[in-house]
């Protein structure tokens, strides 16, 4: 299914809208888990496919599992776990997967798994919610969960894909090294930081409106000021020219 942007005349997938949508918001804000199904995701550069298969057909059990092959067939690891397309990101290198956490519901303690670093399908470091959190009255809660990632811009990929950064609710950010999971800094980028979650604010609310081309003008300016390779998917859907294709595994 297609819009049209009224002012240049272009064509817009309209699954670009969900995409940006699902990029910048957590999956739901409500208590209704959606249901499990089998889904395959490709790194950014498409050579690496991860398909996913769960056990049980409703809730945030994390029962399943999961192989990472190449397009040609290749098997380069697998998982014995199941998470949602949102919660999973698949590196270029064949090698490192990250998890993000299902919906979290230990509100008492923060314990609920906030993100975990793979290699080769083994889990090399874990954080939980309570890592990363420091603020909790700034958590948004329902009857059953609580949302604790930031609304607008949850997370970010480096173009090297060594530096993983998610944003939380409370206003921090947290950037981890892929290979090890580690915390890590990054001095002198916090105005970079501000200014490309401004921009990709900006293009957001502009695609709301069905301003096409200035939404994509907003968030190829974001993406320019502080490269994040998980809005690629974006720009592409919306005629970007910011993408560029990664090395084979």
């Amino acid at each position: 299914m297609t819009l049209l942007d009224r002012k240049s005349g272009r064509m817009v997938n309209l699954a670009a809208a969900l995409f940006l949508l699902f990029l910048a918001v957590p999956p739901a804000w409500a208590d209704t888990p959606a249901l499990n199904r089998p889904f395959s995701k490709s790194s950014p550069n498409g050579q690496v496919i991860l398909d996913m298969r769960p056990v049980d057909p409703v809730g945030e059990t994390g029962r399943g599992e999961g192989l990472a092959r190449t397009g040609d067939g290749r098997v380069l690891y697998k998982v014995r776990w199941f998470a949602s397309p949102s919660q999973v990101v698949v590196l270029d290198d064949g090698r490192g997967l990250i998890r993000l956490g299902p919906w979290a519901t230990r509100f008492q303690d923060l314990g609920d798994l906030a993100v975990a670093f793979y290699r080769r399908g083994r889990a090399v470091r874990e954080h939980t919610v309570a890592d990363l959190v420091r603020d909790r009255s700034r958590l948004i809660r329902t009857a059953s969960h609580y949302f604790w990632k930031d609304r607008e811009y949850a997370t970010a990929l480096s173009e090297d894909q060594r530096r993983f950064s998610i944003f939380t609710l409370d206003g921090l950010v947290h950037h981890f090294n892929t290979s090890s999971g580690e915390l890590m800094d990054l001095p002198g980028e916090d105005r970079k930081i501000a200014r490309a979650r401004r921009l990709f604010a900006r293009g957001q609310k502009l695609y709301n409106q069905g301003r096409n081309s200035l939404a994509l003008e907003k968030i190829e300016s974001s993406y320019r000021t502080w490269p994040n390779l998980l809005l690629r998917p974006v720009l592409e859907k919306l005629g970007g020219k910011e993408a560029r294709p990664g090395k084979r595994p």
